[in-house]
């Protein structure tokens, strides 16, 4: 007779189960913790992130680039133009793409010379196109320092930067011209047409290299046809192309309209993703039009005029002058001196005012050991310039207060007759000057008896 298996004790029974309920109830806290947190983790980074998380994935997604609109024209009454604006390009380096372009090219250097090796072949390697030559390039091209140039180059990491801007369009072919290999890095022609219609190079007659992490993008400068003309009226705008001193800037809104946008699909490595199909562009909305009631002819009879007169009194604080239209109140001319040409805004033009700057300098630098550090010297040599850029830019003719004097009088006068305090036959005797309380100078006018004038 076999033994039947031992059935457990209920008191063994029940243990399993309070253990096998406790373990489920540990797993059910468990999961809803896991689930809390995960529920949690998820609601920051969809809901309250979604904005700042979207906005970084676009901008490691896409590359764009601001299509500047047209500012708008400045005539005159006669429909001169005074201010216009033309096309330009400024001209960026990618220091990433160009340290990508080198790499590539010492690459298939390596990768050609291993071939030939192998089969026993001479090599002779080409001239790779590095940070040096293309930093020779542009220097020579654009006018600017090859150091600067090359300490940007090194900074890889930065994928945008402005080399020049407003770059004129024959500047602008030449940089191009020596992007697509048609010129080398002291400007020697390296191309030449084949019978094909082909650009071939002159040495080879292989294809000519092209530059990469150099691009150009369009622009516009402002032109003053008329120079210093008008220069204190008209103003000037600064290098983002928005208006910094007189029209230019009261009318900035007017002149300025908007700039478009072109967003562009990128890889990983911030390069296009040419043929995607992604790419869009908002077109740029050109500014409108001003048209003064100036005329040039009158506003330049104006300016030689005033410069005449202050060569031959050596007025100390400059003169001004405004001619209007007595049908309608519109300003005709309107001078002030010392004038400036807004093309060149930062060059001082009066001796004047540049003998003030020179003082001023150096006295700064004669004091130079009284300031703590050099930013803080560098700083007061910026005022000291800015002090009497601004000197030359104010428009006396509504910036300055004058003070009338006589001409003042048929005002003081008209009053008096008609609040009735004097008539036609009243007469005043006048002793050269009187002292107005609360003002330190008298004020002076002239002597002898006067008699109201009758109509």
């Amino acid at each position: 007779m076999t033994d039947r298996p031992r059935r457990k004790s209920d008191a063994a029974r029940r243990a399993n189960q309070v253990i096998r309920g406790r373990t489920m109830l540990i797993m059910l806290l468990l999961g809803v913790a896991s689930f809390t947190v995960l529920f949690w983790k998820l609601y920051d980074l969809q809901i309250n992130r979604h904005d700042e998380l979207k906005a970084e994935a676009v901008g490691q997604q896409t590359d764009s680039m601001v299509i500047s609109a047209s500012r708008g024209t400045i005539y005159d009454k006669n429909g001169e133009i005074m201010a216009i604006s033309y096309s330009t390009e400024t001209v960026l380096l990618d220091p990433g793409g160009v340290q990508d372009f080198v790499e590539s090219q010492e690459q298939k250097i390596q990768d050609a010379a291993e071939e030939a090796a192998e089969k026993g072949a001479p090599y002779t390697a080409p001239e790779v196109l590095d940070q040096a030559y293309i930093a020779r390039g542009l220097s020579r091209i654009l006018d600017v320092e090859e150091e600067t140039i090359l300490e940007h180059l090194e900074n890889t990491a930065n994928r945008y930067w402005e080399v020049k801007k407003k770059v004129d369009q024959d500047v602008a072919d030449e940089v191009r011209r020596f992007i697509n290999g048609e010129i080398d890095d002291e400007g020697n022609q390296l191309t030449t047409v084949d019978e094909d219609g082909n650009t071939v190079l002159i040495s080879t007659g292989g294809r000519p290299t092209r530059l990469q992490g150099i691009s150009l993008t369009p622009d516009t400068k402002r032109l003053y046809p008329f120079g210093s003309l008008a220069g204190n009226v008209i103003g000037f705008v600064n290098a983002n192309n928005m208006g910094a001193y007189g029209l230019e800037a009261s009318y900035d809104d007017v002149l300025s309209g908007s700039t478009g946008l072109t967003i562009t699909p990128t890889n990983v490595n911030g390069t296009p993703l040419l043929f995607s199909g992604g790419e869009q562009m908002f077109d740029a909305e050109n500014g409108s039009s001003l048209v003064l009631t100036l005329d040039t002819n009158v506003q330049y009879a104006l300016e030689k005029g005033l410069e005449s007169m202050l060569d031959k009194y050596d007025a100390a604080n400059g003169g001004t002058g405004i001619v209007m239209d007595v049908n309608t109140g519109g300003i005709v001319a309107m001078a002030s001196y010392p004038n400036y040409d807004p093309g060149d805004f930062s060059t001082i033009y009066t001796e004047g005012l540049q003998a003030e700057l020179d003082a001023a300098l150096a006295e700064i630098q004669q004091n130079r050991s009284t300031y703590e550090t050099e930013e803080a010297y560098n700083q007061a040599l910026a005022n000291a310039r800015a002090t009497i850029q601004f000197k030359q830019w104010r428009n006396k003719c509504y910036q300055d207060t004058y003070e009338p004097g006589s001409t003042f009088k048929p005002i003081t006068l008209a009053t008096a007759l008609e609040e009735g305090v004097v008539n036609m036959n009243t007469t005043f005797t006048c002793t050269g000057s009187i002292h107005v309380e609360g003002w330190e100078k008298p004020s002076t006018v002239p002597s002898g008896p006067a008699t109201a004038p009758r109509p």
